[in-house]
């Protein structure tokens, strides 16, 4: 698809944060992100490459060295441990590639480990992730028999969370739903034309982003403290406290909706207590804001931009319109920070280049879902859509930014 989705004012107001003034054009003459930009020295920040479309599975790992930063891209059905020579003792994920999990289950029945072949297998790697709409994509290594348990490594890719992820020990974590109704705020969506099974499944999908939605509060709780404890900028605590607010909203809409198809009222159940602030330190808080902000709120962003694209739905535009803007400047806000952090702490510089490097291309999409007008009509970007908006907000997006945010941060030390 390329550069075919028209966040040009997303793409501003991401640069606009960072402050960006000294790099080269975002797009070549063709369109396609060319990747680079010159350094004050003559050398180059390369924080990744894409062409015009995103079509393969690859997963990010960095190297530095005096001169340039690369951040390179590898298939992940040959991803390993990251060793050379003999195997490693034990099954063990890499750390530089976020999306290896370690599990372990239980024997089968039978006595014997599964290959993972097996639904309950990859579930069980799915859950291991901690992601929010995570999916199994190949197994890694294993079974390996440890302490009496099937023990594995998957890759297992994930999505994004709808709006700020809200994450404990690496695991991001929503509130159960339960019935209730003092957290939907009134919408009627047109469902007459829908299938009952089309509109639970609407239902679930508004739900679920109404649970990403209400974790954001808690989200933007934590990162208002952390803000403070940092003693960060008026601008940015303000800033901060007003995403709170609006995630607040946004949870309201979103169970709205969810209610309004499922046909019962619905809202959050309690929310598991994250670290406080203070208990935090300063490279682990910024790169959280980059995981959960700079990569995580700007494909939340793309993707609220392209579900008001192809929403037809009055009550749903609405909806995503309100949505759709908030999440521009919560992104903008998660950069905003990093960029003030970098200027103050310039010894965060390799941290930032690290945790960008995780910023991995998933796998393109290949099936068409029988419901996808259905979805998109309402306000939900189905699956394979999904996997391209991450792909492009990452490749014309998130790469772009970083690169400029750690070329200027350069030439500020």
């Amino acid at each position: 698809m390329g550069w075919t989705l028209g966040w040009e004012e997303l793409r501003r107001a991401l640069w606009i944060a960072i402050g960006a003034t000294a790099c080269g054009p975002l797009v070549d003459d063709g369109g396609a992100e060319t990747g680079r930009a010159e350094g004050s020295d003559g050398s180059s920040d390369e924080v990744g490459t894409s062409g015009t479309t995103a079509t393969t599975a690859s997963t990010a790992t960095a190297t530095t060295d005096t001169t340039s930063t690369s951040i390179g891209t590898t298939d992940p059905t040959t991803a390993t441990s990251g060793t050379e020579g003999p195997p490693p003792p034990s099954c063990q994920a890499n750390p530089e590639v976020w999306e290896e999990t370690e599990f372990c289950i239980g024997l089968g029945p039978d006595g014997t480990c599964s290959d993972c072949s097996d639904a309950g297998c990859q579930q069980e790697a799915e859950l291991a992730s901690g992601g929010c709409t995570p999916e199994y994509e190949h197994l890694v290594c294993g079974p390996e028999l440890s302490a009496g348990q099937c023990c594995y490594v998957a890759f297992v890719y994930d999505y994004g969370c709808e709006g700020r992820p809200y994450r404990i020990d690496g695991h991001a974590v929503v509130a159960d739903a339960i019935e209730r109704g003092d957290w939907g705020a009134s919408a009627v969506p047109a469902t007459a034309q829908l299938s009952d099974a089309q509109r639970r499944r609407i239902g679930a999908r508004w739900q679920q982003a109404a649970l990403g939605e209400h974790a954001s509060i808690a989200a933007f709780s934590r990162f208002v403290l952390d803000l403070l404890a940092l003693g960060a900028p008026v601008e940015l605590v303000a800033s901060a406290h007003g995403a709170l607010a609006d995630e607040v909203t946004h949870a309201r809409l979103a169970f709205g909706l969810a209610s309004a198809y499922l046909g019962v009222p619905v809202g959050p159940g309690p929310l598991a207590p994250g670290p406080t602030a203070g208990a935090r330190g300063l490279a682990e808080i910024v790169r959280d804001a980059i995981v959960e902000g700079c990569i995580g709120e700007t494909i939340s962003a793309a993707r609220a931009e392209r579900a008001l694209l192809g929403a037809t739905d009055s009550a749903v535009r609405r909806v995503l319109s309100v949505i759709a803007r908030d999440e521009t400047r919560h992104a903008a806000l998660a950069w905003r920070f990093v960029a003030w952090a970098l200027r103050e702490h310039p010894e965060l510089r390799e941290t930032i280049e690290m945790a960008f490097a995780e910023a991995a291309i998933g796998p393109a999409g290949g099936t068409t879902d029988p419901d996808g007008a259905a979805l998109r009509a309402h306000g939900i970007v189905p699956d394979d859509d999904g996997r391209v908006i991450a792909n492009e907000a990452i490749t014309a997006l998130v790469l772009p930014t970083a690169r400029a945010l750690v070329h200027d941060g350069r030439r500020a030390a």
